[in-house]
């Protein structure tokens, strides 16, 4: 039986639900929480202890690392080199946007076998030097996310998402400090970067940053990493912050339509707010049971991928309309999910659906289907062990 040590992030999404899935895997498991702090200008830290680090590994002698996000390592790469000493591979799976300023002398790369969940990310990581690197897309957890007869649906359109705007305060705020002085030029030029991202959904960011740099004379390439870093960060999430705007008050002003996230969408419509549902207990798994069409509008972070709810929903049993990405046709088929372009379209796709429940119904029933078949967290496993081996 395979020995995994999980790096347990207490705060992240998928978390929970992979450690039931290693267990659910037959797999022996050892999760050591991650500790998470804050720096004074809100950077995230990790805190943890190398000693016991040490003495998990003597004591427990994983097979396997295995971490979300690259998390669990030191930035000098001593546990790296405590993994590498033992011949015990560093496993990580991005489901998030790798940082270019997180590398440096993290990874043993030749210890490190890393997972990404979109393509567009496997260039960058190539170019500093991982090679083992391979595609795997999100998935679920269908024993949480599963339909609830007991729920009553409702004929309304649901947003769930959200706003990332204290992320895109914290950017703003540690990009202002950091380029002091740079004039009104270097804000032209992000603004037009976060138009341009807007109309170039599948477009680098960073690219795009860069042009827009460049535009008003500034060098790009010789800003340090961090700021690199931060500015496609706060580029791509106002982007998608204004991108969902324009949506959910399109869709409030259309249709009955609720809205779940943070606070700044109840700023943002005149009612329909409905708070955060709890992705940690059944709250989520409710909302997901409890409407009649799902509408899902991706971060621009997405090149190619698409984001958690596809997933989750269509486990429940959920009809969702999705924005189009790159890879969403190898996941799911037409009859099995529908998908809008621009705003426009979106309207008409619901306007189309909303009052035909049958029609709803088998998409709903196809996209369960495939989602029990190919998209659970116990597939992606299968698929990390096989790798492994």
């Amino acid at each position: 039986m395979e020995k995994i040590l999980f790096l347990f992030n207490p705060t992240g999404l998928m978390d929970r639900d992979m450690v039931y899935s290693f267990k659910k895997a037959g797999l022996n498991l050892y999760t050591e929480e991650i500790t998470l702090g804050e720096t004074q200008e809100g950077h995230s830290v990790e805190l943890f202890s190398s000693e016991k680090m040490i003495q998990i590994l003597d004591t427990f002698k994983p097979d396997m690392v295995f971490s979300f996000d690259g998390r669990g390592l030191d930035n000098e790469g001593f546990l790296a080199h405590e993994y590498a000493k033992r011949g015990v591979p560093f496993v990580t799976w991005f489901v998030d946007q790798p940082k270019k300023s997180n590398f440096g002398k993290r990874y043993v790369k030749s210890n490190t076998i890393v997972f990404v969940f979109d393509r567009d990310y496997i260039p960058m990581l190539k170019k500093i030097g991982l090679d083992n690197i391979f595609y795997l897309p999100l998935a679920t957890n269908p024993d949480r996310f599963k339909p609830v007869d007991s729920v009553q649906r409702q004929s309304k359109i649901c947003f769930v998402g959200e706003s990332d705007y204290k992320r895109i305060q914290y950017f703003a705020s540690n990009i202002d400090s950091m380029v002091e002085g740079a004039g009104d030029e270097f804000y032209y030029a992000v603004e037009g970067a976060i138009n341009t991202q807007r109309n170039s959904p599948g477009r680098d960011t960073w690219r795009i940053v860069k042009e827009a740099l460049d535009n008003y004379g500034i060098n790009a390439g010789s800003l340090p990493a961090i700021v690199k870093d931060m500015l496609e960060g706060f580029v791509e999430r106002e982007a998608s912050l204004r991108q969902r705007l324009e949506v959910i008050q399109t869709l409030s002003g259309r249709f009955d339509t609720v809205i779940y996230g943070d606070s700044l969408w109840g700023k943002a419509i005149k009612s329909g707010y409905m708070g955060r549902a709890n992705y940690f207990n059944d709250d989520i798994v409710k909302v997901y049971n409890r409407y009649d069409i799902y509408v899902n509008v991706s971060r621009f972070q997405l090149k190619n991928a698409i984001n958690q709810r596809p997933y989750d929903i269509s486990a429940c049993g959920g009809f969702l309309i999705t924005d189009e990405r790159h890879d969403l046709r190898e996941q799911f088929d037409e009859d099995e999910m529908v998908s809008f372009g621009s705003t426009d379209e979106l309207v008409d796709k619901i306007k189309f659906f909303l009052h035909k429940d049958t029609k709803r119904e088998q998409i709903a029933r196809k996209a369960r289907e495939k989602v029990l078949a190919t998209h659970t967290y116990l597939k992606r496993i299968e698929e990390i062990m096989r790798v492994m081996k």
